[in-house]
């Protein structure tokens, strides 16, 4: 196993002490392929717990439960399969970390063998519980482990693992980054001004073709050994703790991978199930319309997602339960400050809701926010906490926020006018009165699934400029993808393994690294210290954290709004036009008043308040206002 050199004593220590538990734990075992959840956490209010337990022929064995204080062995059930067998447990909140002690009775051909078997009821952290979960004061930074960085060759490849191809040179093979790569660079990203990291998936993707990139996971509770272990993962998230930076895990309720171990000795309806493969139709609207298909509906939310990718059946109670089980561990194993939930629109939305609920409860600082790409306002907001009437109240706190993706888009591409241009992203956020919080919801211009934000702007840096101020100046959780401070491009088209390339300097060879100031061409550099300069900025003002937000419509090519609370007021004036604009600050008096001048924060130069002030051609403005 490898080992971060930089992990303090103590940390080691406890991490060797947990290895070393595991082990003994499994010597006790009666060899059963997979334990789920492998332990689990005293304190909780969730009832009951159903452990998995999947071995050959489990469903014979006849188990008994040596007594424990505020813990009620409540039997075993089976189903469909020979292979599974559920272990039903309640537990009292009061109950205290031990072992569990079971006699379990085999049936064999030499008449009936007994064996014991334990399970673990560990403390709960406490500390989680009140830690600052993600939220608008964080900038996200989104990373595909397998194309960030290499800090490990020697888990490029995996004896366990079916063939998958390894090697950079090919678009969907794996080319080696894993954590300890992440590990190695985040003081970068501390320097950058990142304060949460969001990984695309990290479990075990046991897939024979496109694993790279974690969709497809085949254990939920093992890091997929490629990237590294558990030890490791924890040792990750405990060094961003030192560095005060969060961890954000990408998890995946809708599906599994088609060699998930659930899916090869699934028992009955654990999986959405057809007489032949049929996919989703990807009409996430079908489940608000009003007028919609019964048909259609069953489509979006129990069609398989892919030919590798089987449909998850959250209306089974087995399901339920291991799901929610599942995602409240990982969060109490390593201390996880958010989750980002993917494909969140193809569930049953009931179940959904129940989840976010439920760990909300437990870990009320957690930030979730779903992915939902879906077209129009109205069908975004009624996947979130909203102020819509209607059936169903999501428990789910934010979204991707697709429409404000696509106005800031917009913005950087089309000509201005009444409804376009500037104007988009102003009526996108005139819609805010929808959410419950809209500062909740990810913000965002680019990610892994399109197209890079300097390709869709064909490379001009003045509209790259433009775009990340209204990312980190506006109200959300700014997330950023790997690479964009470097100007990393790539497009969609006709691939989207495109958008997904190495960053340079990241893997053992590379002839340039970018991480250093002296790998960047000048223009990369220029972008690297303008993004930086406007993270320092949101950093130090928690006006553009979680201040107020007041805009003007736009006029002439421009929009202007204000981020302020009781410290500080701020101003920010874009022009998106080719030559510069002059505005009449007159109409924004209810803002400016009480204030004389305006201290551009991005370039330093001060200015009374002019009667008319004017923005240079394609110009982003962030003035400080002061007395």
């Amino acid at each position: 196993m490898n080992k971060f050199r930089f992990i303090p004593l103590a940390i080691a220590c406890l991490l060797s002490l947990h290895t070393a538990a595991q082990k003994s734990t499994a010597r006790n075992l009666l060899a059963p392929n997979h334990v789920a959840p492998p332990h689990w956490y005293c304190g909780y209010s969730l009832e009951p717990l159903e452990i998995i337990i999947h071995a050959p022929q489990a469903a014979s064995w006849i188990m008994s439960m040596e007594p424990y204080a505020d813990v009620a062995f409540n039997g075993t059930s089976r189903g469909a399969s020979t292979d599974i067998l559920y272990i039903n447990l309640s537990i009292n909140r009061d109950a205290r970390p031990g072992t569990l002690n079971f006699r379990v009775k085999v049936p064999a051909k030499n008449g009936t063998q007994e064996r014991n078997w334990s399970y673990a009821l560990r403390a709960r952290n406490k500390q989680w519980q009140l830690q600052q979960g993600l939220n608008s004061s964080d900038i996200m930074y989104l990373i595909m482990p397998d194309r960030f960085a290499n800090g490990n060759p020697s888990n490029d490849k995996h004896p366990e693992a079916i063939a998958d191809i390894y090697s950079r040179d090919t678009l969907k093979g794996r080319h080696g980054g894993d954590l300890k790569g992440i590990y190695e660079h985040l003081d970068y990203l501390r320097d950058l001004g990142i304060t949460a990291l969001w990984l695309n998936p990290v479990q075990w993707n046991d897939q024979p073709r496109e694993s790279y990139h974690g969709y497809a996971i085949t254990d939920h509770y093992r890091i997929d050994p490629r990237f590294g272990n558990n030890d490791e993962y924890l040792r990750l998230v405990e060094a961003m703790r030192s560095r005060h930076m969060k961890m954000v895990m990408d998890i995946i309720p809708n599906h599994s991978g088609s060699r998930h171990w659930m899916y090869l000795n699934r028992d009955t309806g654990w999986f959405n199930a057809w007489p032949q493969f049929t996919r989703t139709n990807y009409r996430a609207s079908t489940m608000l319309d009003p007028y919609a298909s019964a048909y259609e509906r069953k489509l979006n939310s129990d069609g398989w997602f892919d030919h590798h990718m089987p449909d998850l059946n959250q209306r089974n109670i087995h399901i339920e339960r291991y799901l929610t089980q599942l995602y409240l561990w990982w969060a109490e194993y390593c201390g996880l400050q958010g989750y980002r939930i993917d494909t969140y629109a193809y569930p049953d939305q009931e179940f959904m809701t129940r989840l976010c609920q439920t760990l909300l409860t437990e870990y009320p600082q957690l930030g979730i926010f779903g992915e939902t790409w879906v077209n129009g306002m109205g069908t975004q907001a009624w996947f979130v906490q909203n102020n819509i009437r209607q059936t169903l109240n999501s428990g789910l706190p934010g979204v991707t926020d697709f429409q404000l993706l696509w106005a800031m888009q917009h913005a950087l591409t089309s000509p201005f006018g009444w409804n376009d241009g500037l104007n988009r992203v102003y009526a996108t956020l005139a819609e805010d009165y929808l959410y419950v919080d809209p500062y909740k919801h990810c913000i965002f211009l680019d990610n892994h699934d399109l197209t890079r934000i300097y390709t869709h702007l064909n490379g001009d840096l003045n509209k790259w400029k433009l775009g990340m101020t209204m990312l980190l100046t506006l109200r959300g959780i700014p997330c950023i993808y790997y690479g964009t401070e470097i100007l990393l491009s790539g497009s969609t088209s006709p691939t989207d393994a495109l958008v997904r390339g190495d960053f340079p300097g990241g893997f053992p060879g590379d002839s340039i690294n970018k991480f250093k100031e002296e790998g960047r061409s000048k223009t990369e550099q220029e972008a690297f210290r303008f993004l930086r300069s406007l993270a320092e900025l949101r950093n130090a003002e928690s006006a553009f954290q979680d201040g107020k937000l007041m805009q003007f419509t736009g006029e002439d090519g421009t929009w202007v709004y204000f981020r302020y609370n009781a410290k500080k007021s701020f101003m920010v004036a874009l022009n998106q036009e080719n030559k510069p604009r002059k505005i009449a600050t007159a109409r924004f008096n209810e803002r400016l008043e009480g204030f004389q001048t305006l201290h551009h924060r991005l370039n330093g130069q001060r200015m009374r308040i002019p009667e008319f002030l004017e923005l240079p051609p394609l110009s982003a403005s962030v003035f400080e206002l002061e007395p």
